[in-house]
């Protein structure tokens, strides 16, 4: 939390109007990695590099070349994703809203929140109101989402949306053309 006073614009009316009297107490933090990693195999790099040649041949012949430098750099960036682990990220939540990764949003800026799972990491979605970036995912680690959920559902609706048919894309190319190898 920032040593300054903080103050809250645009509150909804559910939530705790902040003020000078009031004081920001500290409900519940936490540490955990900044974002999901899964340490890969050595066929995952190789299947990503086989398929990035593959695309990019496809993609010489059509003579698309600005199309082929995409290609090797989304390979790049995933390979470099998947080696180097993340760092470690503290996130507090208090009266006032969410501090994650030295960046702070206020229940007003936040419209509903849902749990999930990726790759075996228990997750925290916070869906944002008009903003650019529209969703904070964090980490759980070692805190109890039980906990987390009640905290959170005194100020925003619990409700996950509906996938995007990109994400229903990811999910089915995971499940049927893994990258890995099986554990």
């Amino acid at each position: 939390m920032p040593d300054a006073p903080m103050t809250a614009v645009n509150q909804v009316p559910s939530a705790p109007q902040p003020s000078n009297l009031q004081e920001e107490e500290l409900v519940v933090g936490w540490q955990s990695m900044n974002r999901v990693f899964k340490k890969r195999s050595r066929e995952y790099y190789t299947s990503i590099a086989t398929i990035a040649f593959l695309v990019s041949v496809l993609l010489f012949f059509f003579n698309l070349y600005m199309l082929i430098f995409v290609i090797i750099a989304l390979a790049f960036a995933s390979y470099a994703l998947a080696l180097v682990p993340p760092e470690m990220a503290e996130h507090i939540v208090t009266s006032y809203g969410l501090y994650t990764s030295d960046r702070f949003y206020s229940w007003s800026e936040m419209e509903r929140f849902w749990f999930s799972n990726r790759l075996g990491h228990r997750l925290l979605s916070v869906e944002l109101k008009g903003k650019l970036v529209r969703r904070v995912t964090v980490l759980l680690g070692e805190v109890p989402e039980d906990d987390l959920r009640a905290i959170f559902q005194q100020f925003l609706p619990e409700h996950r949306p509906l996938q995007t048919v990109f994400e229903k894309m990811v999910d089915w190319f995971e499940t049927h053309f893994p990258m890995d190898a099986k554990e």
